[in-house]
């Protein structure tokens, strides 16, 4: 263990630390708002929690046949059921109309989740939008009022298809939060309809969330192993997203 750390080592490190994963002793528990590495047996993962949710991913598998010198780590993710189950049905029953009306104008829109401490909520702030781009007058979810956490940026891209772009990629770089980008807008039986794609990132690491598809499947799949067969149609109704 080095212990002549320069200041500025010490604070990095402290921030994002890279802990040894013990083989028989148990690994301290990531504390909310801190994000680590960990070195396991296979591999190195990547651990944040929030306090809304924890996630695990592997960064990088070990080519060598016999297992490092460490303990093992099994990849965790919350943030799919916050995606599936709190994010998307806000989307659906609130974002969408507005996105819509920007739509309509051939412009984009945005807009945030949060986490107000028992609950998750939609926040907006007044911005400016044009065909390419939303200009928020403050400063967007790093303006957010206390007791407020950041829980999923979402954004449109009207009639483009959804992807996430350079400038998303620069501006979701060292956050903590689900991204969301809406497209392909248009109407259907007088209902606006937009599809969709989600990524975690994580201090600058970005990972797959869902597809359109992929949410719909897992709703569906939950709602028949609980024998609510009428909520399935329901539910298709409510989430004005079709297949990517």
């Amino acid at each position: 263990m080095i212990t002549d750390l320069t200041k500025w080592d010490a604070v990095k490190q402290s921030l994002c630390p890279t802990l040894m994963v013990p083989q028989k002793s148990e690994l301290p528990e990531c504390k909310s708002g801190q994000t680590r590495f960990l070195m396991a047996a296979d591999g190195l993962y990547l651990e944040t929690r929030t306090e809304w949710g924890g996630l695990v991913r592997k960064l990088w598998d070990c080519p060598r046949l016999i297992p490092l010198p460490y303990g093992k780590v099994e990849e965790k993710d919350d943030f799919i059921v916050v995606l599936h189950d709190k994010v998307m049905p806000i989307v659906s029953g609130v974002m969408i109309p507005e996105a819509a009306k920007y739509a309509e104008q051939g412009k984009e829109w945005a807009g945030f989740v949060v986490w107000n401490g028992s609950d998750f909520v939609p926040w907006t702030e007044e911005f400016n939008a044009t065909a390419s781009a939303v200009d928020f007058l403050s400063q967007g979810a790093a303006n957010l009022p206390e007791g407020l956490s950041l829980v999923a940026d979402i954004h449109s891209h009207w009639k483009g298809s959804p992807f996430f772009s350079k400038d998303d990629n620069a501006s979701d770089n060292g956050r903590i939060k689900i991204a969301v980008v809406l497209g392909n807008y248009r109407v259907k039986d007088n209902k606006p309809v937009f599809d969709w794609k989600a990524r975690y990132c994580v201090e600058g690491f970005f990972f797959s969330g869902a597809t359109a598809e992929d949410s719909l499947i897992e709703i569906f799949r939950d709602l028949l192993l609980r024998n609510l067969g009428e909520e399935v149609s329901r539910a298709k109704e409510d989430f004005p997203f079709r297949e990517v």
